[in-house]
């Protein structure tokens, strides 16, 4: 008997084309396949920007501890120019020295602190501390229970020229003290202050302040 025709391999390479593609179309349909975004990739102005709308206590106690580039980022004194020291009522029992923290924050602004705002356990070195390395601060808030006797800040607020606000939130400072802040602070534009056990918020402008109302 004659022999078989042989196979058309013209034909077998065509299906292996046809089969070849058809998986390629289905890898490319399959969600599994996409590449997952690297958020690392954004630009640093953008991590910046994020970043810096954290508290001070996570960026040091957190933010820094993630990845190289938010340590590298935490290093940068742009992102202490803001140092909020607010600590709620869980972080009362802290396992750390708050006032160093402070001073590590302040160490990392490099001169550059425009607004800080202290709470709970602050004390008049740290007070000092911050006036003696801040020459451009010009907002300062100071919160419930800190440790700042009326002479501390007096004697802190001389030297910090620049302030322009000053908030006193719940803190229990003499009248006298009051009209001492006025005349120390050449640059004053607003000055808040809540009596403590009162719900009545002060607020006087600079002039106010220069003659003791």
């Amino acid at each position: 008997p004659p022999p078989p025709n042989p196979p058309d391999k013209s034909a077998e390479i065509k299906c292996k084309k046809k089969r070849n593609s058809k998986n390629k179309k289905k890898k490319k349909r399959n969600p599994k396949n996409k590449r997952k975004p690297n958020w690392l990739e954004l630009p640093e102005d953008v991590w910046f920007l994020i970043l810096s709308k954290l508290k001070t206590i996570d960026i040091i106690e957190n933010v820094q501890k993630v990845c190289t580039l938010f340590r590298n980022l935490s290093k940068h004194p742009s992102m202490f120019k803001t140092i909020d020291m607010y600590l709620p009522d869980a972080f009362n029992c802290l396992p750390y020295d708050v006032n160093l923290m402070i001073r590590y924050a302040v160490d990392r602004s490099a001169g550059q602190l425009d607004d800080i705002y202290l709470d709970y356990l602050c004390d008049d070195e740290t007070l000092m501390y911050i006036a003696e390395r801040s020459p451009n601060l010009r907002h300062l808030r100071l919160g419930q229970d800190i440790f700042i006797g009326d002479e501390g800040l007096i004697e802190a607020v001389q030297k910090l020229p620049m302030l322009e606000e000053v908030q006193l939130i719940i803190c229990s400072f003499s009248d006298k003290t009051v009209e001492a802040l006025g005349c120390a602070l050449p640059r004053l534009k607003s000055f808040s202050l809540t009596q403590v056990g009162s719900k009545k918020l002060h607020f006087l402008d600079d002039e106010d302040a220069l003659l003791g109302n």
